[in-house]
């Protein structure tokens, strides 16, 4: 409890009052990471950030976004863009199913959780050092933010070779089948979809796309965090159902076009990102 209170602190410090002076707002977050560090294992830290920024910024808020579209439909059905079909009681198919959708979509998280814990307990009984650096010393702002540019340019270039080329392939493969018949089988998105597949697919194309480069790259647990968090809090907002999407006649079904969308317009901004087409 207090490992988890010492991250929750460590993350909120940041965002204390504009009338905290800066200096002390870093000195409070140094403390803080220092307590972190001298009270608790490496493995432990990095465990606590990963979760933390899962948790707070992709299962809250698509847990949320679960209970308004169903405790209040007729409101949430104006914010979708596919309307009444959008909402998740209706793109699942029945309450089993939707039941189904979060709970591999937590037990995936978990999944993730369990690797990279086990990746990191082999490398430390081995005597090498640890995939991610949990050292004392805090990356400068500038090295935080290249860190983080960098992780999520790499992670978008996996990401799409394995998307377009291992679960979408010209010739189907057992590992594109078990995409399909996962991911595929919801007929309109929702936020807790973006973690919805099988577990080997999943670890693939969502989870190592940004642990390995970070691991590759021994990038500073904090980067690494931020990063899972922006990615997070991605895939919440664009599965929710609530972006716009275009599609050609040969894009089915809809949740295949709001996952790989031809533009994907994010209501407070005009930057569009093509993606590739659908096999």
């Amino acid at each position: 409890m207090g490992a988890a209170l010492s991250t929750a602190s460590l993350f909120l410090l940041p965002s204390l009052p504009s009338t905290v002076p800066t200096s002390l707002n870093l000195l409070l977050f140094t403390f803080t990471w220092y307590t972190l560090i001298l009270t608790h294992p490496p493995l432990h830290v990095e465990l606590l950030a990963s979760a933390f920024s899962r948790i707070t910024f992709f299962l809250i808020p698509s847990l949320l976004s679960l209970v308004i579209d169903t405790v209040a439909p007729p409101l949430a059905e104006q914010a979708k863009a596919l309307g009444p079909r959008a909402l998740p009681l209706n793109a699942a198919g029945s309450v089993a199913a939707l039941a189904r959708v979060a709970a591999w979509t937590l037990g995936n998280a978990l999944f993730g959780l369990t690797v990279q814990a086990g990746i990191e307990t082999g490398l430390e009984k081995t005597g090498l050092r640890t995939a991610l650096n949990v050292g004392k010393t805090l990356p400068l702002p500038w090295d935080l933010a290249r860190g983080v540019v960098w992780l999520l340019f790499i992670r978008s270039i996996c990401q799409y070779t394995i998307h377009r080329f291992l679960l979408h392939p010209q010739k189907a493969t057992q590992l594109s089948k078990l995409h399909h018949s996962w991911a595929h089988s919801i007929s309109a998105p929702f936020s807790l979809c973006a973690g919805y597949d099988h577990p080997l697919p999943y670890l693939l194309h969502t989870w190592a796309t940004l642990y390995l480069p970070a691991a590759l790259l021994h990038s500073h647990v904090l980067v690494y965090a931020l990063a899972l968090a922006l990615v997070s809090l991605e895939d919440a907002v664009a599965y929710s159902g609530t972006v716009s999407c275009r599609k050609s006649p040969q894009d089915a079904p809809c949740s295949d076009a709001v996952k790989r969308p031809r533009i994907l317009t994010c209501p407070s901004s005009a930057i569009s990102f093509p993606s590739p087409h659908l096999a």
